[in-house]
């Protein structure tokens, strides 16, 4: 089933902190308050409210953080824990998160995406979570017709 609300916070997150943004990668820099450039006081919690420079994720990334995944460190910094243990790479975790589909995913979490492409698909899905490639594959002809 989509989670509507969590794939709405998400945009409206990357929307509100741009700079916290970066669909080109996964994860840009740790999350975590063991990392030297993040501080000794700040924490994942600094970085869900905007509080933090140098570090961004793509929208699966804050997906996944903002549904209460927490980033791996290391040469892992892709890939996300739950509280059980639990470690997948940041794309499954969204996508588990969200509910959706592979295709949407697949769609949603392209690098290439703009935020504008982004809102479209959210709107798309949100409006009806059965939304399909073809109707995906539209908005992006679409999109790119208007460029």
């Amino acid at each position: 089933m989509t989670n509507i609300e969590l794939l709405s916070t998400v945009n409206d997150h990357i929307r509100k902190f741009p700079d916290l943004h970066n669909q080109a990668c996964w994860a840009e820099g740790v999350a975590i308050d063991s990392v030297d450039w993040i501080g000794a006081r700040e924490t994942e919690a600094d970085l869900r409210a905007g509080e933090v420079c140098g570090t961004a994720f793509c929208f699966a990334g804050w997906a996944a953080l903002l549904d209460g995944w927490h980033q791996c460190r290391g040469d892992c910094e892709s890939f996300v824990v739950d509280e059980t243990g639990h470690v997948q790479h940041m794309e499954y975790a969204a996508r588990e998160s969200l509910g959706l589909t592979a295709v949407q995913a697949d769609y949603l979490f392209d690098g290439g995406n703009t935020q504008e492409l982004i809102d479209r698909y959210v709107a798309a899905i949100v409006a009806d979570p059965a939304t399909t490639g073809d109707d995906l594959a539209y908005i992006w002809m679409a999109y790119l017709d208007e460029g």
